[in-house]
């Protein structure tokens, strides 16, 4: 599993792609995380007012996503150990109608989660819940009590689209879809670029890496401003050729080997025994960003879960120190045990500067 780069977005198989195969694709997934969330508010909202109440610390396209479809934001706020300051909830929750969870990096117990939305309830009965599992792929089809859930799969998998939504009806989850027709089908831009790139990906010993981060960053600046709510077919289609379970397993041994690690240094992170998380995420009081500068210099790319410049466009929002902190270690299915540990020494080595 050794690579010369660790982290960046997955590559795409060319032949992988040459093999998609459209009859028969339902067509019903969303094309973004922001796409699937703006369904949900569209649907509990239908006359596009109301509050949502959401955590200080976040991706700034929900917050935008949530403003763009003419809501008003408020913020509770997350602590250091990523779970919600409940004081910060009950004093805003009766201005609420709606209020958005995080299950960060697939890590937050299922208890805990639980205990909150079970106090949410007895708070204010009818509150709207909806969890956000984008970090949680293998989350989605738990109840914990929310009303509405959705996950994103391009962080996940070698696809350059695609999100879902589930609602509780009562009795079972109902997935929700689109709402389009087949006649009148319009393929995302953004998601053509992301393809692009990172089909391009397969040949960076011919044409560098440029053209490649070029294409994906395009998708990004257009993905902003697009409102197409279905992924591509392709994206449907080769789903269902990735053994999903093998991914999750190795997320699982990846995460074990680093939680193994982190545990002799003294370093604060999250970690939850048998997740499949999305990263492993490690809290750095000091020279975060040097250590993370260091792990560039090697090639090993991690990322940092958020960047609060998205707080200028909004009142009542504080500052979240986990933005100055967190550093998200890479454990997805690309590498192993070499690429690991290569992480744990790069840390090791800052430890005196930690």
């Amino acid at each position: 599993m050794s690579t010369d780069v660790i982290g960046g977005e997955f590559k795409i198989d060319a032949d992988i792609a040459a093999l998609a195969d459209m009859h028969g694709v339902s067509g019903k997934l969303f094309s973004s995380g922001r796409a699937a969330l703006k369904h949900i508010l569209k649907r509990a909202f239908p006359q596009g007012k109301g509050t949502v109440l959401l955590p200080d610390h976040i991706c700034g396209s929900v917050p935008d996503t949530i403003r763009d479809a003419g809501m008003i934001c408020l913020f509770y706020h997350i602590g250091d150990d990523f779970l919600p300051v409940e004081d910060s909830i009950y004093e805003k929750l009766d201005a609420a109608d709606a209020i958005l969870l995080v299950n960060y990096f697939g890590m937050i117990a299922e208890d805990t989660m639980c205990d909150q939305i079970k106090k949410i309830r007895e708070h204010q009965k009818d509150q709207l819940v909806i969890i956000d599992n984008v970090q949680d792929y293998l989350g989605m089809e738990k109840w914990l009590g929310q009303d509405y859930a959705f996950t994103s799969y391009r962080k996940w998998f070698p696809v350059p689209d695609g999100a879902s939504v589930l609602q509780w009806d009562g009795a079972k989850f109902r997935a929700l879809h689109p709402e389009i027709e087949d006649d009148n089908r319009i393929e995302p831009v953004f998601s053509k670029y992301k393809f692009a790139g990172n089909v391009l990906k397969n040949y960076r010993d011919i044409i560098g890496d440029d053209i490649s981060l070029k294409l994906l960053e395009k998708g990004e600046e257009i993905l902003e401003h697009e409102s197409i709510e279905n992924a591509l077919l392709w994206t449907e289609e080769i789903l269902k050729r990735i053994d999903i379970d093998a991914y999750m397993q190795q997320r699982r041994d990846n995460a074990r080997v680093l939680h193994d690690g982190l545990s002799e240094m003294g370093i604060p992170y999250l970690y939850k025994e048998n997740a499949a998380p999305l990263f492993v995420p490690i809290l750095i009081k000091n020279n975060r960003d040097k250590i993370r500068k260091e792990m560039f210099g090697r090639s090993v790319f991690c990322p940092i879960h958020w960047s609060e410049d998205w707080k200028v466009g909004y009142k009542g929002v504080n500052p979240n120190s986990l933005s100055d902190m967190e550093l998200s270690l890479i454990c997805d299915q690309r590498y192993g045990i070499n690429e690991m540990n290569l992480q744990l020494e790069i840390l090791r080595n800052g430890c005196a500067d930690i």
